[in-house]
């Protein structure tokens, strides 16, 4: 009898229940939508420097010879290390009327790193003995319309090149790309570029010589002792300092977007779930005040405090459930969508989009305390 009493009562105030509804809906969208990009990002991430090797440890200097890596090497903690060449040159492209600048790495003798590697989104890598041939990252070729096949002008250390783009690719070192003085991401006027060891050690006239070096740590091994051998060992070959993944721009950038998105879920449902609370004590108050005949009726007949107490609980319950599931099913849909924005933004390969279940009994936890 309470029951039907209830769908009676839901019916008579449904455009009140309706908005409620809508409120937690707008929470709990939120919620969901944050928690699984963040927790989709945060997995992709991670996924991606593990398949691609990204550094622990990064420094810069002016030249070095080779013979270096092997004194990083012998440093207690190290596991792997790879030497660079990395140099900053200007691109005449024919559609930009401003000179564009761009960053150009050495790739391994092979034509690939084992730290920071390369991923092909289309085209090849470059051959052994062809120094023109470069790799382009995806997106400053996607903003300046460029593909396997075309070539740009550039002038790398004083002397003008022609380069042949032959493959576009990612890596995790370049997530983010931020010119040197620039505030804000310019992909028509900044880009990296990839060519083979050899042709940049000629172009830049570093002949068995490297001006960076990464490297990965053996698991356990204290960074701070590491990087503070490592600035030793440059400090005379014009060392700018070693820094740990946490400094490195690319990550760095990433790392304060997933923040973002962890404290959103802080932030913005709370202020839904009070306003609904609030419209919940309205209706259920007005409900309560206009039904206190009926509720002296119900105890006369025989009905306990706990059951008459439950059937108004039933009411902003129900209004909780159904709220919680609608926000969560457009949470999913457009969480999905988003998170594959964000991984098209950051120029990751692939996606692994996670939502955990507990994100959804979560929501519905938020929305059943705020009932309360």
């Amino acid at each position: 009898s309470l029951d039907r009493k209830l769908l009676r009562d839901l019916w008579r105030f449904r455009a009140s229940a309706f908005g409620i509804c809508i409120v937690l809906a707008v929470a709990t969208w939120t919620f969901v939508l944050a928690n699984g990009a963040y927790h989709s990002l945060d997995a992709t991430r991670e996924a991606y420097y593990k398949r691609n090797n990204f550094a622990d440890v990064f420094v810069n200097f002016t030249r070095a010879p080779r013979s270096i890596l092997d004194d990083v090497r012998a440093i207690d903690g190290v596991g792997t290390v790879e030497g660079s060449i990395r140099q900053y040159a200007t691109l005449d492209m024919p559609n930009q009327a401003i000179p564009v600048r761009a960053l150009f790495n050495a790739l391994g003798d092979k034509g690939f790193n084992r730290l920071n590697k390369l991923t092909l989104r289309s085209g090849r890598m470059p051959r052994a003995g062809y120094a023109s041939e470069v790799v382009v990252d995806q997106n400053f070729a996607s903003a300046n319309d460029l593909g396997p096949g075309d070539t740009v002008d550039s002038i790398i250390y004083g002397r003008k090149f022609r380069l042949d783009i032959v493959g576009i690719g990612s890596s995790p070192e370049f997530i983010f790309t931020l010119g040197p003085g620039d505030f804000l991401p310019d992909e028509e006027r900044f880009g990296v570029f990839w060519m083979n060891a050899k042709a940049l050690e000629s172009a830049t006239d570093r002949i068995g010589a490297i001006n960076a070096i990464s490297v990965a740590l053996s698991k356990g091994a204290p960074e701070a002792d590491v990087i503070r051998k490592i600035d030793s060992l440059t400090e005379k070959y014009g060392g700018t300092g070693a820094y740990g993944r946490k400094y490195h721009l690319s990550h760095a950038f990433l790392s304060n977007e997933l923040k973002q998105l962890e404290s959103l879920t802080a932030v913005i449902p709370p202020v839904f779930l009070f306003v609904a609370a609030f419209l919940v004590y309205v209706v259920l108050g007005r409900l309560v005040r206009t039904e206190r005949v009926q509720i002296g009726l119900l105890k006369a007949l025989g009905y306990s405090d706990w059951s008459i107490g439950l059937h108004y609980l039933k009411f902003a319950m129900l209004i909780s459930v159904v709220g919680t599931a609608i926000g969560a099913v457009v949470g999913f849909v457009v969480g999905r969508h988003v998170t594959s924005l964000y991984a098209q933004l950051y120029s990751f390969p692939f996606l692994e989009y996670r939502l955990p279940i507990a994100v959804f009994l979560q929501s519905l936890l938020l929305a059943s305390l705020s009932r309360h």
